[in-house]
């Protein structure tokens, strides 16, 4: 027995090393944000590199002789070295010195005798640096693509996410001070006072007293016009206080909702009233358009509700959940859906937050806020026939680009939109002659500092890159793209030029005159990242009819 025991314990010792073994060999990759396996980057590790470096054995190549491997791996560790020491260098705050570290290089490295298609490590280290340099002046140059894509910003409704209202202790005074503002104030909606309303009141004097501040501040910019809007649409002039809420006054806020604007439309609603929104321009943003088109939704669900809290109730939440509640609970005010919590939190939260927001910027003083509000905004227009970088326009011109900035916020790339009879262009006042007189000055050559590539079938990032003689990270970091390797049919991408002029094609002679095919590659594609036809490269390559390329293969393309 004795004997039979310490048998079975043998196996489960050798099975459980073994279990434990295996274990370790099949542990699943780290999951990343959106759920999949993250892939491990290619380490750009000097030790490892050059222990790897082995030259390539290709088939339709000959050999590599032997004594050239040793210079290799000194030529690729003291590539290494210098790449790890500007990137150090730019860690310590000298941005110029890690350039030129880069640059010179860039220069030894194509001065080389070592041919890059053959030596794929070597490719790989030129390619990084290139990258690398061309990001930092990219950065530089582009700042990049004003606005892209917009930060989101932080209103109450987002903020409320970081406090329990309803744990806030409310001051006993707080409801009848109130009461007595609500009976000595003129307002053009009904106004109540409960305990929701008074614990929004409570949260803007207290945790939320900052951003209000923000808000009460922003609003002197736009209130006249707002007013003028309403008052013209129809729809009651305390309405317009709905905009701290969603946004405080900010034509530039962007919510995680993929909302814009001082009234935080999604854009299929903002297409519903006519508001433009694509690559180049979003008008949510834009200050005049975005508040007509928001008193007039208002108005059509006023008119559809006969209320004005299930119409904002309907301005959260969408027309069709108030809808559908009325449908199936039968007629119900705005403040019974709320008891019977048949709308969602946000919604149920949504007017309460409102109309403390009327009752606060009716007197604000009686409520602690003392805050001199901004001047109202104030602007003259011109219309451009052609596109123009906001940049240009203000070195031109003699504008501030951020005052231009302001001023057109609906601009995504900070570029006036392309295949337009005209874009009319907001400046500040009594500049319009001089503006005119020097817009038409501006040479065809200089009024964009970038091109924009629209993506073809078939087109990479890679393929693009080397196209316009820039890198793949470049384009990335201007275009902001979440997942480079990912591109649509029809996509505008911005492509930065070098000091003002166009991006030339990229240089045959960074390369010794040779590519390697790789997977998925095509003549097509091949011939128009190194700017020749197909016609000439099947030529060159003394292709037959068929014109068939295999992955490995080694083109000449000069």
């Amino acid at each position: 027995m004795k004997k039979l025991f310490c048998f079975t314990l043998l196996i489960v010792f050798v099975g459980g090393c073994a279990s434990r073994r295996q274990s370790q060999a099949v542990s699943p990759a780290p999951l990343g944000q959106s759920g999949e396996p993250e892939r491990a980057e290619a380490s750009l590790d000097s030790e490892s590199l050059v222990k790897s470096v082995e030259p390539p054995v290709q088939e339709h190549k000959r050999p590599v002789p032997v004594n050239t491997v040793a210079p290799l791996q000194f030529f690729l560790s003291a590539s290494l070295q210098s790449l790890d020491k500007a990137n150090q260098i730019f860690e310590s705050g000298d941005r110029e010195a890690s350039k030129e570290i880069l640059s010179n290089l860039i220069v030894r490295m194509r001065k080389s005798e070592f041919d890059f298609a053959s030596y794929p490590e070597i490719e790989k280290v030129y390619h990084t640096t290139s990258d690398r340099l061309h990001t930092l002046n990219v950065e530089e140059l582009v700042q990049t693509a004003d606005g892209s894509l917009p930060e989101i910003v932080l209103t109450p409704l987002d903020e409320l996410t970081k406090y329990n209202i309803f744990s806030l202790e409310l001051d006993p005074s707080l409801g009848q001070k109130a009461t007595e503002n609500l009976k000595v104030g003129r307002f053009d909606v009904p106004m109540v006072v409960n305990q929701r309303v008074l614990r929004w009141l409570e949260y803007y004097q207290g945790p939320g007293r900052k951003i209000t501040e923000i808000g009460l501040q922003r609003s002197g910019r736009y209130i006249k016009y707002f007013k003028e809007v309403f008052s013209k649409e129809g729809v009651p002039l305390d309405l317009i206080f709905l905009a701290h809420v969603e946004s405080l006054f900010n034509p530039n806020a962007y919510s995680k909702a993929h909302a814009a604007g001082v009234w935080q439309f999604i854009a299929s609603t903002a297409r519903i009233y006519d508001l433009k929104v694509d690559w180049w321009i979003d008008e949510r943003r834009n200050v005049e358009l975005a508040t007509i088109a928001a008193a007039r939704h208002l108005k059509d669900l006023h008119d559809r509700f006969g209320d004005w809290f299930l119409a904002l109730a309907a301005y959260n939440a969408g027309p069709g959940r108030v809808s559908r509640n009325l449908k199936r609970y039968g007629e119900m005010d705005y403040w019974a859906m709320v008891e019977r919590r048949l709308l969602h939190r946000e919604t149920r939260n949504y007017v309460p937050a409102i109309l403390a927001s009327i009752i606060i910027y009716k007197n604000p003083e009686a409520y602690g806020f003392y805050v001199t509000q901004d001047a109202p905004l104030l602007y003259e227009s011109v219309f451009v026939e052609h596109q123009y970088d906001l940049r240009v326009l203000a070195e031109e011109v003699g504008i501030e680009r951020e005052i231009l900035k302001a001023l057109n916020p609906e601009l995504r790339r900070g570029i006036t939109p392309p295949l337009e009879k005209s874009y009319q262009l907001k400046i500040p006042v009594g500049l319009v002659g001089q503006v005119m007189e020097r817009i038409a000055s501006i040479p065809a050559s200089k009024r964009l500092r970038l091109d924009h590539h629209r993506v073809a079938r078939g087109d990479t990032l890679w393929d693009i890159a080397r196209l316009y003689d820039t890198s793949v990270q470049a384009i990335a970091v201007t275009n902001r793209l979440s997942n480079p390797n990912r591109l649509r049919l029809g996509q505008e991408l911005l492509i930065p030029k070098r000091d003002g002029r166009p991006a030339p094609k990229r240089s045959l002679a960074t390369f010794s005159g040779s590519y390697t095919v790789r997977k998925g590659d095509s003549l097509y594609k091949i011939a128009r990242s190194f700017g020749i036809s197909v016609d000439r490269l099947a030529q060159i390559n003394n292709l037959k009819k068929a014109r068939t390329i295999y992955p490995g293969q080694s083109l000449r393309v000069n």
